[in-house]
Order: C-alpha cells, then structure tokens, then sequence
C-alpha cells in the first residue's frame, strides 16, 4: 500500500478527500443556486418546472452525500478492502434505500423528490459506514 509507506498513504487519502470533498460542496451550492437555469435547459414547460424544482433541491444535497461515499469508497478500493465496501454498499442500496425510497416517493406520494431522499439517506450511511472502515483500517 502507498509504495510500502503507509504514512504517506494516509496523508494523501486525507488530502484527497477533503479536496473532493470541497468540490463536492462548491458543486451542490451551484446548482441549487442556479437549479431555474438548469431547469429552463430542459424546457420552460411550467409542468416541468413545478416537477423539477423540488427534485433538484433534494438532488443537490443528496449528491453531496453520494459524492463523499465515492470519494471514500475510492480510497477503500484503493487499499484493498472491497469485499467490506462491497457488502456495505448492497446493504445501503437493497436494505435502506429500497425501502425508504418507496415508503416516502411512492407511499406516501412525495414523488421524484421522495425517491431521491432515499438514496440519499442510504448514501449518508454508506458514508458513515465507509468511515468506520477506514477508521478501523491497519494503515
């Protein structure tokens, strides 16, 4: 790992996950900033406006958690532990974002928006999850 120099490994993962992680965040704020303009790319249709406004304030804030669970799922690839990563993520996606997903954007008629609040609470635990296993990780 890291060229036999795990030290340096460690620093450059931090490194790169806090600079990914200030993408991530400038990112988000851009496009709920800007998310009308986005909206009138895609047509100026008021449906599709009333539809996609909701979806993207969600959206921009769900990527942001999905773009730190990638970041950190990157770093665990890179270390050799994706077996572990791997059961995290199916874990994440089949026995919470599934069920959430549907309960709160199908059940309970929230709509797109709804859909994406579960893949983005499944992202968040993914997250928390990932962290605990670069915590836990024999560097």
């Amino acid at each position: 790992m890291g060229a036999k120099r795990p030290a340096l490994a460690r620093s450059n993962s931090r490194i790169f996950f806090l600079f990914s992680t200030s993408i991530a965040f400038m990112v988000c704020l851009t496009l709920y900033r800007f998310r009308h303009s986005v909206i009138t790319l895609y047509g100026a249709n008021i449906e599709v406006r009333n539809l996609a406004d909701p979806t993207i304030r969600v959206f921009s804030i769900v990527f942001f958690f999905d773009w730190v669970q990638c970041s950190l799922g990157g770093i665990i690839k890179g270390v050799g532990q994706q077996a572990i990563a791997s059961l995290a993520s199916l874990f994440c996606m089949v026995c919470i974002n599934f069920p959430i997903a549907y309960l709160i954007g199908l059940h309970h008629e929230y709509g797109l928006p709804g859909l994406w609040i579960g893949f983005g609470i499944a992202c968040s635990t993914l997250a928390v999850l990932y962290s605990i296993i670069l915590a836990r990780l024999d560097w």
